[in-house]
């Protein structure tokens, strides 16, 4: 037997998730940058045993950052700065490094980072 759900707790879950935000949404709004040659400090730079690529968005998108960028397998680095798009920006083949936590994805490489721009 069905239960139908009164419509002012549908509304209610609606705002609620517009206030919480919805982690996911930034994900289909992100935009990949490119691989960037790492030529500053690695300040902010954090590590995860099981990275991938959606991990280090979300992570970065939970923190209100626009910028993420994936390196060396298993970091992660997240900015508002845009300077790093005057740096060295090389062929998607450098980044070439297999994720931690997904040897199907790239995360980056030694003094690489690939860079994705998050949607809000």
């Amino acid at each position: 037997m069905l239960q139908t759900v009164p419509r002012y707790t549908i509304c209610w879950l609606y705002i609620v998730s517009l206030l919480l935000g919805n982690p996911h949404f930034a994900q289909s709004q992100t935009v990949y940058k490119g691989c960037f040659e790492v030529t500053t400090d690695m300040t902010g730079l954090i590590t995860h045993d099981s990275l991938t690529i959606d991990i280090g968005i979300e992570e970065c998108y939970k923190q209100g950052y626009q910028f993420a960028g994936l390196q060396y397998g298993s970091r992660y680095w997240c900015s508002n700065d845009i300077a790093f798009l005057n740096s060295n920006r090389l062929t998607d083949a450098s980044c070439d490094m297999d994720c931690s936590g997904n040897n199907q994805q790239k995360c980056g490489g030694a003094w690489r980072r690939s860079i994705y721009a998050i949607g809000r």
